[in-house]
This record gives C-alpha cells, sequence and structure tokens, in this order.
C-alpha cells in the first residue's frame, strides 16, 4: 500500500503549509509567485511540492531550488508538464510516516482476522482505508484538547470513525488461493471482522 503528501492533501488540503494553483510550468518547475511571496529563496530546498490534480494528481517531489524573482520552484522530473490548471501544496515535513503508521496498524488488523493484507490486490477501496486511517492518526496528533471545541480533534473522531466503517464493509480482490490472480469467486470480497462473506 503506497499513500503520497499529495494524496493526504488533495483529501484534507488544509494541512498543507502553503498551497496555490501554479501560473503554469515544465516536467522540472512550477511558477507560483504566491508561494513564492511566502517562503525566501532556498527556504523550499527538500520541503514536498504536491501535486494535487491533473495528469500529475498524486505525485510528490522534493524541492531542489527556486527563483523568487520567477517565481519558479524546481523539483527533480516529472512525466507530464505542469499547466495553469496544475494546483499544487507545499510541505515542509510531510505526513508519509503517519501513511506507514496506518499501514501498519491495518496489517495488524487484518492480520489478527485471518486475513495477509499483502493478498489484497490492487483496490481503490483498501487505499481509502489506508488514507482515512492516516487521517485519524496525523489530526490525533494535531489535536490539543479532547473537546468538540477542537477542530483537529473533531477531524481526529471523524475520520477514525471511517476508517472503522470502511474496514467493517470493506470489500476487495483478496487473492485467497494465493496464485497471484483474483478469480471471480475471489474478485470484490466482502471482508468481514471474522473473515470472507461470501
Amino acid at each position: 500500500m503506497t499513500l503520497t503528501n499529495a494524496d493526504i492533501l488533495s483529501r484534507q488540503p488544509s494541512l498543507a503549509d502553503c498551497s496555490s494553483k501554479a501560473k503554469g510550468g515544465t516536467t522540472t518547475s512550477a511558477i507560483c509567485s504566491k508561494l513564492e511571496r511566502v517562503y525566501p529563496n532556498d527556504e523550499l530546498i527538500n520541503w514536498y511540492i504536491c501535486f494535487l490534480n491533473g495528469a500529475n494528481k498524486g505525485i510528490d517531489r522534493l524541492v531542489t531550488g527556486s527563483d523568487k524573482q520567477s517565481g519558479e520552484i524546481f523539483f527533480d522530473t516529472l512525466d507530464t508538464t505542469i499547466d495553469a490548471n496544475t494546483q499544487i501544496a507545499i510541505l515542509e515535513d510531510g505526513y508519509l510516516h503517519f501513511a506507514d503508521e496506518a499501514e501498519s496498524i491495518l496489517t495488524n488488523k487484518f492480520r489478527n482476522n485471518g486475513l495477509d493484507i499483502s493478498l489484497f490486490l490492487d483496490n481503490s477501496d483498501l487505499k481509502e482505508l489506508h488514507l482515512v486511517t492516516a487521517l485519524s492518526l496525523i489530526f490525533d496528533n494535531l489535536y490539543n484538547d479532547a473537546t468538540s471545541d477542537d477542530s483537529y480533534y473533531n477531524k481526529m473522531i471523524e475520520y477514525k470513525q471511517q476508517s472503522e466503517l470502511l474496514f467493517s464493509s470493506l470489500r476487495a480482490d483478496y487473492d485467497v488461493d494465493e496464485n497471484g490472480e483474483i478469480s471471480e469467486v475471489e474478485e470484490n470480497t466482502k471482508v468481514t471482522q471474522i473473515g470472507f462473506d461470501r
């Protein structure tokens, strides 16, 4: 299972340090004067630039440089050119450690139900479960007071409930016979807390 910072920010843009629409760019740079007004030259180096829509949606790159005069932010090569409709976000530390922790939690949860997480093959519902579990951990880390006045606490509760609901109702392609392929019987199987319901 893989999540990027861009996956997380696409769902919850408020977690970005800064976000804006690019004015254009290339496969190695994005032009975004708003971001460069906020952060001076070189401060962004080794921060994440995340692409939230378009052909590069879901991709993260580390910033390699910036030019305040032109408003360009430089990064390692993408497959597709940045255009003027590309929504980008900048993130200093990233949330990948929360994605890793969420995967570990789900691995153990499935194992406790007699399932091997590696036998789920190409499933968007499983990625959604991974995403909301990671978000519940992020907001759990951010909240100050366990009260309804704390918006981070409320988000943590919301994502935790979504995670539990998704886990209990997950339909997935699960390779029961471990042959690397999904048969008709294995396709879109409903996972329950006691195993599989066919």
